[in-house]
């Protein structure tokens, strides 16, 4: 995948967004869709700067003739602007969602999908409430509908402390989740209205969001939330700036940063103490000491 995939995918993968499942190069003989989303018919396409709409007219034809709803982005939107990117893509789900509701039919959805934009205009992300992710839903604990939870931090009672939490970093589903008691790395938490395995099973992978003004702000220049960490330039002592940290990830072998440097693919770093020797916050800059050839 490029960068830019690999960023749209991190907010769409697991059901991440809106508890929607997409899938990725989904193929739609005869073409691959880049993001796929079947309940909604909904394809995502990713374009780059040599992508013309002559070369794409015959492909955005056939999908739409087969009920396909297309919306496009340039990749450098997605990296520049993710936050309008999924705003975008929000407005999108939404308003497919209500067609589906209120039991429109296919033929007005073509039509509006014809006059649409080729590339989609895109909010400028001001103003966008900053959200905090706490955990994530591993799977299902037991028959009564509780499920396991993975804590991302030192408190896993903030899970139940502020009130609903967002299934998504955008989105405005929510949930009530009332922890229970620890499991090994886990802990086992009731959500609301899940009363069976099944309802239980169906929400492995949402991961569970606050908006980041809900939490108490840290006042130790020493302490910080990972989401902060997000935009922070990495500073090695033998090359200098090496990149910007895009995401914290944990696959579950321990945190990750993922580091986009200047020019390249993105690589990820441990973060442990063997790797990370400084987190400056005030200058927005982590010193890190990296294995040679990394980032090469």
């Amino acid at each position: 995948m490029t960068d830019a995939e690999k960023m749209l995918w991190s907010k769409l993968r697991n059901r991440n967004f809106e508890n929607l499942k997409f899938k990725r190069q989904y193929p739609v003989p005869p073409y691959i869709a880049d993001f796929y989303c079947e309940e909604l018919k909904l394809i995502i396409e990713l374009d780059s700067e040599q992508h013309t709409e002559e070369a794409d007219r015959a492909r955005t034809a056939f999908l739409q003739k087969h009920g396909c709803h297309i919306i496009r982005f340039w990749n450098n939107d997605i990296i520049a602007n993710i936050e309008g990117v999924m705003m975008k893509i929000k407005e999108e789900t939404d308003s497919l969602s209500l067609r589906e509701r209120d039991g429109v039919g296919r033929k007005q959805t073509e039509t509006s999908m014809q006059t649409s934009p080729r590339h989609a205009p895109l909010p400028e992300g001001k103003g966008i409430k900053k959200r905090i992710c706490l955990g994530e839903i591993s799977t299902a604990h037991g028959v009564r509908g509780l499920v396991r939870i993975r804590i991302y931090g030192d408190d896993p009672q903030a899970l139940s402390a502020h009130g609903p939490l967002f299934t998504s970093e955008t989105g405005e589903t929510s949930l009530i989740v009332r922890m229970k008691n620890s499991a090994n790395k886990f802990w086992i938490a009731e959500i609301e209205g899940v009363t069976d395995r099944s309802a239980a099973e169906a929400l492995r992978g949402t991961k569970l969001w606050i908006e980041r003004s809900k939490l108490p702000e840290i006042e130790n220049h020493n302490e910080f939330y990972y989401e902060d960490l997000i935009g922070m330039s990495v500073e090695t002592e033998a090359n200098g700036i090496v990149g910007k940290v895009i995401a914290v990830d944990n696959f579950g072998a321990g945190d990750l940063l993922e580091i986009r440097p200047p020019s390249g693919p993105t690589f990820y770093l441990p973060f442990a103490d063997e790797y990370i020797l400084e987190v400056n916050m005030p200058r927005n800059l982590i010193k890190a000491d990296i294995p040679p050839g990394l980032c090469d």
